[in-house]
């Protein structure tokens, strides 16, 4: 048996890889023992099959989204920015974004094969509202709370945006030579702010 203490390192990285290139379906467990340098029986030795490494991969993405989000939003005066988001803090969270660029890739096609399963963007997205989200808006003077067009907004209109920001931006950029990163950050951080505002504010 092969001894490597990076090798679950490994196996999850080169799995998320694939699966963002040929999605779940479409990658076998040998591809992933072929690109993590590790044998298919190393592979079983840490996780029981296929479907254990996604679901891996998943949870603790959603555990570092969670996380990575309160440190985000925690260091902020709410009070000096109150209805809005400061633009450092909406960065940040575009850099979060696009660093995850494979994971929301897997994560979207996982989630239009299954509406109910643990992995589910809606999931991921609702459990971040209730642990932390929703406690950090209401003290920035907005909420989620008794109208279904701000639940509307808050998943259509601004997390799905972000999410397709983040995959196709460096494709854009380059289709539309002359668009500089740091301006389409800055646009799309206005933009963001703009809906915060007027669908996210409470009514004063």
């Amino acid at each position: 048996m092969e001894n490597n203490t990076n090798s679950r390192d490994r196996i999850l990285d080169a799995a998320l890889k694939l699966f963002s290139e040929k999605g779940f379906n479409g990658t076998t467990v040998k591809e992933i023992a072929h690109d993590a340098e590790v044998s298919k029986a190393l592979i079983y030795y840490n996780f029981e099959s296929k479907e254990a490494i996604l679901l891996e991969i998943l949870d603790t993405f959603k555990e570092d989204f969670i996380k990575s989000f309160e440190k985000i939003y925690k260091k902020s005066d709410y009070s000096q920015y109150y209805g809005k988001w400061q633009s450092e803090e909406i960065n940040d969270s575009l850099k979060f974004f696009n660093e995850k660029r494979r994971l929301w890739i897997v994560l979207i096609l996982e989630s239009l094969k299954s509406t109910t399963g643990k992995g589910n963007l809606i999931h991921i997205w609702d459990e971040l509202n209730s642990r932390t989200r929703k406690k950090m808006l209401q003290d920035r003077g907005f909420t989620l709370q008794g109208d279904m067009t701000k639940d509307i907004v808050d998943l259509f209109f601004i997390l799905i945006p972000a999410i397709f920001f983040s995959v196709f931006k460096d494709d854009w950029l380059t289709m539309n030579e002359g668009r500089e990163e740091e301006s389409a950050n800055e646009s799309f951080s206005y933009i963001l702010n703009t809906i915060y505002a007027t669908f996210l504010r409470q009514k004063e």
